[in-house]
């Protein structure tokens, strides 16, 4: 998930994530990403737009949730949404390689 944060990361903020060699994962402990970077959904969510981000995974998968709400706090709607809205069952599980 690292290479799928570091071009989101990329497209959203403008600044690359960079991880030192052999780390393959980013630590998903906090609420907040790149605190105090200004991105695209920063600047929507200012300007009086409402961000949406649907996906088809979990969005606590590498740190997504926490960078789509700390720039332009996303309405996600991802796997665990499909799933509680009964919209997927929720034993659906899929690995795509």
């Amino acid at each position: 998930m690292v290479w799928s944060m570091a071009s989101l990361c990329c497209t959203h903020l403008g600044i690359p994530l960079t991880l030192p060699i052999g780390v393959n994962s980013y630590e998903n402990n906090t609420t907040h990403f790149f605190n105090g970077a200004y991105g695209l959904g920063d600047l929507l969510k200012d300007n009086g737009y409402v961000l949406s981000f649907v996906m088809g995974a979990d969005a606590e998968f590498g740190g997504l949730r926490a960078l789509l709400k700390t720039h332009g706090n996303f309405k996600i709607k991802d796997l665990n949404y499909y799933r509680q809205s009964g919209k997927v069952s929720r034993d659906y599980f899929v690995w795509w390689e």
